[in-house]
């Protein structure tokens, strides 16, 4: 297999797996999100800043899973 090919395979699969992953491992509370912020950087957070970095790392994986959603459609045999 050439190497372009086995590049754009794992790219496609990196592009279908991480927007889950970061829904999955995104803390649901802001002060959780605010407090794991807090000990990874060493900057504060406050929990409003927190709740909306979350929304916004939210709304992110979603838009980068539309095309992968738009792509699986496309392929399903046309009835």
């Amino acid at each position: 297999m050439p190497p372009a090919c086995c590049a754009r395979r794992i790219s496609g699969v990196a592009a279908a797996i991480l927007p889950a992953a970061l829904l999955a491992v995104l803390p649901k509370c802001p002060l959780c999100l605010a407090a794991a912020l807090t000990l990874s950087t060493g900057a504060g957070f406050s929990a409003p800043g927190a709740n909306w970095l979350r929304v916004l790392l939210a709304g992110l994986s979603i838009l980068a899973a539309v095309p992968l959603v738009r792509r699986a459609l496309r392929r399903l045999p046309s009835r």
